[in-house]
């Protein structure tokens, strides 16, 4: 079982999952994305994402996107409430859907999902209604669940959030630099020059 996130899992096989052999097999060949109640799943089937709030009525199934790469682009919301994903459509569409509106079948399901923005190549959520996003040149954004801050430019990778606070390298000028910003206050600084690898202390938090 390979973990996405803070509830979120990959299941390959029947008995990594809560779900009956009849549904299991149902869904022969695809990839199970689960997070929220027992039969809430997300799903991906020959590149395209689904969403069903209950696998006991097998026609509920959506269709959410038909443009999906990968399962490493998709996330869900701690609480099942919203899907993040980057579609593989040629522009790195990063998009999110709020699945308790999305009905099999309705012409209303585009109003429900969102573009957050495109030139999307790697995101994190870190917390409920937040997240961070890098785009393909290198810029660096949060975004709130309304609307998105850029944080910082010529950003090449984003370690991760501890305490609030965001750890990141940027590459300019021909210097590598380990940064910080600190999501509550809205502020963040260098935190070294001239850097190779990064390595932290955990326990002590330095």
């Amino acid at each position: 079982v390979a973990p996405y996130g803070r509830f979120n899992y990959v299941y390959t096989t029947r008995a990594e999952t809560s779900l009956s052999a009849r549904e299991r097999d149902m869904l022969f060949d695809t990839t199970i994305f689960k997070a929220g109640s027992e039969k809430m799943i997300v799903y991906m089937k020959a590149g395209t994402l689904y969403y069903s709030p209950n696998m006991d009525k097998d026609k509920e199934a959506v269709e959410v996107d038909s443009s999906i790469g990968g399962f490493n682009n998709v996330s869900l919301s701690a609480d099942g409430k919203y899907l993040y994903y980057i579609s593989d459509d040629m522009r790195g569409t990063f998009q999110r859907a709020e699945l308790g509106k999305l009905k099999n079948g309705s012409k209303k399901n585009s109003k429900y999902i969102t573009e957050i923005d495109s030139g999307v190549d790697s995101y994190q959520l870190i917390g409920e209604d937040q997240l961070i996003y890098r785009t393909y040149d290198g810029r660096l954004y949060l975004y709130d669940g309304e609307e998105e801050n850029d944080i910082d430019r010529d950003v090449t990778d984003i370690s991760y959030v501890l305490d609030d606070v965001l750890y990141y390298t940027t590459y300019r000028n021909g210097e590598r630099v380990y940064n910080y910003y600190n999501l509550k206050e809205e502020e963040g600084d260098s935190y070294a020059r001239d850097v190779d690898i990064i390595s932290h202390d955990w326990k002590n938090k330095t």
